[in-house]
């Protein structure tokens, strides 16, 4: 059996997840969202003052961190050292930034660039219903897995448990007996 963390609830249904945004990534991103505005928002309050009084004459894109820096510039420093590193060079990272529609930040284009990606998986389908229970998705999510909390799998966890199936008592519960030989669950 194995074990799955959250991250692994945090991927498309085509990958084995449950849609679910990665809130350490997702949060990144949208904070890209005031380096944008540093380009595409010249009107904007706040980016006339940083471009007067952090930026100066200089480029955001060359900008070393300052102590005297407040914990929120800070923050947007380290995204965007964070954000050339993924992309690797300025005009990459700005061009990305630009998007393709006009006034527009392209923040989910860039969550989808930047996050981490598993293979697709072949019972995706099942979980991409529409009319899909997200309850019945979890539970099916774990069942594909192999992560269900079964007394088998429970056993495995270390945790000494009567492996008769609780609901027949005929034989040992695991993901097959529970769902497809267990004669209490096949009535139902």
């Amino acid at each position: 059996m194995v074990f799955k963390s959250w991250a692994s609830f945090c991927y498309p249904r085509t990958e084995g997840g449950l849609d679910i945004k990665e809130v350490l990534t997702w949060n990144k991103t949208q904070l890209l969202k005031w380096i944008w505005k540093l380009d595409h928002k010249p009107q904007s309050l706040w980016v006339q003052w940083v471009k007067a009084y952090v930026i100066q004459n200089g480029s955001f894109w060359q900008l070393p961190f300052k102590s005297s820096d407040s914990w929120y510039w800070s923050n947007i420093l380290k995204v965007r050292d964070w954000f050339l590193a993924l992309m690797g060079t300025t005009e990459d990272a700005q061009l990305v930034l630009a998007g393709d529609v006009v006034g527009k930040f392209p923040g989910s284009v860039i969550y989808e660039l930047v996050r981490d990606k598993q293979p697709k998986v072949r019972w995706a389908n099942i979980l991409c219903d529409s009319l899909c229970v997200p309850k019945h998705a979890v539970i099916s999510l774990l069942v594909f897995q192999n992560s269900l909390p079964t007394i088998d799998n429970l056993n495995k966890r270390g945790l000494m448990i009567i492996t008769r199936c609780s609901l027949c008592e005929a034989a040992g519960e695991d993901i097959n007996h529970l769902f497809f030989k267990c004669l209490f669950s096949a009535a139902l």
